[in-house]
């Protein structure tokens, strides 16, 4: 079987064919988190905790499906991938209470384990946040999310309202795309009923609407003449939406999910800016 030589960090390390970036680190003594991951089971990389970083590569990858390749430089434990973690550990905490104090896995529970090497104090987090909904809406302010999605007023300038409007729907891609992994978590808790994820997301899309509306009425009422402010704002809240859809799907097309979301921002700019 062929051996591949690749680093981890500053360590050079080897790895057969086929086998995964969490088997070949961990066998040479270099550690990353889990939670998914059971001996003997398949991986799915559902966690999300064991996300590394690959140079080259624009977004994180899950260690636990991730084949090594020849020469591939993969970080384990970066400021970016601490605050991810951080952030995964916060929300998976923010689903139930968790009172370690009474619980039978005290001192000996992997979640437990992983909010201390985060940071986290997990007693104090219901002793300020009451119930579930208070606590995930706590953890999404404090890891900025809600202040990533605000729409603000484009910088004035030479731009034309086509280029303004392209910025504007970019800038928000982008912030999706910076916070994916939690993107990706909030759907899979939505599409599994959740009742705190549901309530959340709704939040988190008329906060978008309104300030969509808000910026529509004030910087482009040419394109609500017709319709109306709020009709142009559901359509454009449902292409940000769909085209997301599109990159986790797989289908946005291009080798950077970054350039490719930019570049469907300026279609539709143009064809609502058609006749400009």
């Amino acid at each position: 079987m062929p051996v591949l030589t690749f680093r981890v960090n500053d360590q050079d390390i080897t790895a057969h064919s086929g086998q995964t970036v969490l088997s070949a680190a961990r066998e040479a003594g270099i550690p990353i988190p889990t939670l998914c991951h059971l001996d003997g089971l398949s991986d799915v990389g559902a966690c999300r905790l064991c996300l590394v970083e690959v140079f080259g590569t624009p977004k994180l990858l899950a260690s636990c499906v991730t084949p090594v390749a020849e020469g591939m430089q993969v970080y384990t434990d970066t400021e970016k991938l601490r605050d991810y973690r951080r952030m995964i550990v916060e929300l998976l905490l923010a689903e139930r209470n968790h009172v370690c104090s009474v619980c039978v896995a005290n001192g000996h529970c992997e979640l437990q384990d992983l909010a201390a090497a985060t940071g986290l104090n997990v007693a104090s987090l219901y002793h300020y946040f009451p119930s579930k909904q208070d606590l995930l809406v706590a953890v999404l302010a404090e890891r900025g999310f809600l202040d990533e999605l605000a729409i603000t007023t484009p910088t004035p300038g030479d731009r034309t309202p086509r280029i303004e409007l392209a910025d504007l729907l970019n800038e928000i891609l982008q912030s999706m795309l910076e916070v994916e992994d939690f993107i990706r978590l909030m759907l899979g808790e939505v599409m599994r009923n959740d009742e705190t994820a549901l309530s959340v997301g709704q939040e988190l899309i008329a906060g978008t609407q309104d300030s969509l509306e808000q910026w529509i009425a004030e910087d482009q009422p040419e394109l609500a003449r017709d319709t109306g402010a709020d009709a142009v704002a559901r359509m454009l809240r449902a292409t940000l939406i769909g085209l997301f859809f599109e990159h986790v799907a797989g289908v946005l097309g291009g080798t950077s999910p970054s350039a490719a979301l930019r570049r469907r921002a300026d279609e539709v700019a143009a064809i609502l800016h058609r006749n400009d």
